[in-house]
């Protein structure tokens, strides 16, 4: 189910069942916002698509346009703290965020892995293969998810540890 919703006006031109191809015509001053919900329930942070306005060209023709996510905003590491062969991240909540990824390296410069997915929460625990006395370096992600599409925002500074 899609709604269409008047950008400026808040005030919704109607409810349409969405297909794979859905082409529709409305009149409407200004932008509009599409919002898509996914089962029997709308959702707050649910898939909001603010799309510009089509206009109409010399030839009476309209050109088409593009509906997009939302980038969240990037986050920013909080603490770091280091445990017996474990390291704890926790960072600031991100608007318009639906999860994190967060990454490890070995050097500030280095290949940065991607070592966890977190969705729901502002921290993580890093248990996997750490070796005590050892430098890691971590930075955060945070994502916007959308049907199989995923937008990114910029990493996090990195977060320099030492392990226990």
């Amino acid at each position: 189910m899609v709604e269409l919703i008047e950008y400026n006006t808040r005030k919704s031109l109607g409810f349409y069942t969405t297909s794979e191809n859905l082409t529709r015509t409305v009149q409407c001053n200004g932008d509009l916002i599409i919002k898509v919900s996914t089962g029997l329930w709308w959702y707050a942070e649910g898939d909001i698509y603010h799309v510009q306005a089509a206009v109409k060209n010399a030839n009476k023709t309209t050109t088409p346009v593009k509906a997009t996510v939302k980038k969240p905003s990037a986050t920013k590491i909080t603490s770091i703290k280091a445990g017996k062969r474990k390291a704890t991240i926790r960072w600031k909540k991100a608007s318009k965020a639906t999860g994190y990824y967060v990454y490890r390296a070995t050097s500030p410069r280095g290949k940065y892995k991607k070592v966890a997915t977190v969705t729901g929460k502002t921290s993580y625990t890093d248990k996997k293969s750490l070796k005590r006395k050892k430098n890691y370096y971590y930075k955060v992600v945070s994502i916007r998810k959308s049907g199989s599409k995923v937008v990114k925002a910029k990493a996090s500074a990195y977060k320099r540890v030492k392990i226990k």
